[in-house]
C-alpha cells in the first residue's frame, strides 16, 4: 500500500470512529458471562420477565416459571427486581420452585423482588410500579428502588423516572441503587429503532439519573427486542461496579428482555 493510500485509510477510519461517537454508538460492547461470586462482590439482578404473543404484552407466564427459576438459581443474586409479575398464580409458583432460602417480596404494579441477604426494610415510593428496600450489605447500608416506568409517553417516564430518584435520594443510607426497566431506548445511531414520543425528553430523563448515579452496565448491549436498552442499573459513588450487562440466551418462549446483572462492591 501506497504512503497516500495508507494515509486516506487512515483518516477514513478516524472519521468513522468520530461519527460513531458522536452518534451515541457504544464500541466494544460485551454481554455478561455469569460465574461464581463472593463475598464482598454483591450481586443485583434486575428482569423484566413478561413478553408478548401476538402483539398483546403478557406478565410473567406459569409455562415460564421454571426457565426463569433455573437462570436465578445459576446466578446466585444477592436481590432480583422483577417487573411483570402482576399475576400472583405465577409469582407465587416462582416463590416456591426457588425454595424458602430465598424471601419474596412485593411491591407495586406487578414488581417484585426476590432477596437471599438478609433482612429488608420496606421504603415508602410515590409512584405505582415500584418498590423501595434498604439492607446492610458489608457494614453499609444500600437504599434500593426499582421501578417498571410506561412504554408509551416520554412525559410519564420523565415524571415517574424522576420521582422516584427523587424518593430515593431522600432516604437515609450509605449508598443507593436505582435499578428496573425503564424504557429508555437511547441508541441515537439506531434511530429507526427508537420507539419514543419524545427523545429530547428521554435524553433529559436519562441525564437527570446519570448526573447523580452511575450507569452500571453502559456500553454493555441491548437488553430487549428489538435491540434496545430498556432496562438499568445505576448505582452510587460508594458502589464500585465489579461487572455488569445483559445475560444472552435466558429468554423462553415470547419473552422479550434479558436480565440485566450487576456485580458491586459497597465501598
Amino acid at each position: 500500500m501506497s504512503r497516500a493510500a495508507w494515509l486516506e485509510t487512515l483518516l477514513w477510519s478516524l472519521a468513522a470512529l468520530c461519527f460513531f461517537g458522536a452518534s451515541g454508538f457504544e464500541l466494544g460492547q460485551a454481554n455478561y458471562a455469569p460465574g461464581a461470586h463472593a463475598a464482598p462482590v454483591f450481586r443485583v439482578v434486575s428482569w423484566n420477565v413478561g413478553g408478548a404473543s401476538g402483539g398483546e404484552p403478557h406478565g410473567l407466564l406459569r409455562a415460564d416459571v421454571e426457565a426463569v427459576a433455573h437462570s436465578l438459581r445459576e446466578l446466585e443474586p444477592d436481590l432480583v427486581f422483577l417487573q411483570e409479575v402482576q399475576e400472583a398464580g405465577a409469582l407465587d409458583a416462582l416463590a416456591t420452585s426457588l425454595g424458602p432460602s430465598w424471601t419474596l417480596q412485593k411491591g407495586r404494579g406487578g414488581v417484585a423482588l426476590f432477596s437471599t441477604h438478609g433482612p429488608l426494610e420496606t421504603l415508602r415510593l410515590p409512584l405505582a410500579r415500584s418498590l423501595g428496600v434498604r439492607l446492610t450489605v458489608n457494614g453499609a447500608e444500600l437504599a434500593c428502588a426499582a421501578l417498571h416506568a410506561s412504554a408509551f409517553s416520554a412525559h410519564d417516564r420523565n415524571r415517574e423516572i424522576g420521582a422516584t430518584l427523587d424518593a430515593l435520594l431522600e432516604q437515609h443510607g450509605d449508598a443507593f441503587l436505582l435499578a428496573g426497566d425503564l424504557n429508555l431506548d437511547l441508541d441515537l445511531d439506531k434511530r429507526g429503532d427508537l420507539f419514543s414520543n419524545d427523545v429530547q425528553r428521554d435524553v433529559e430523563t436519562y441525564n437527570y439519573v446519570a448526573t447523580r448515579l452511575t450507569d452500571a452496565a453502559r456500553g454493555r448491549g441491548t437488553t430487549a427486542e428489538p435491540d434496545r436498552r430498556l432496562d438499568y442499573v445505576f448505582v452510587s459513588a460508594r458502589v464500585l461496579v465489579r461487572d455488569a450487562g445483559p445475560w444472552k440466551g435466558r429468554r423462553v418462549d415470547t419473552m422479550d428482555h434479558d436480565p440485566l446483572v450487576a456485580d458491586l462492591e459497597l465501598r
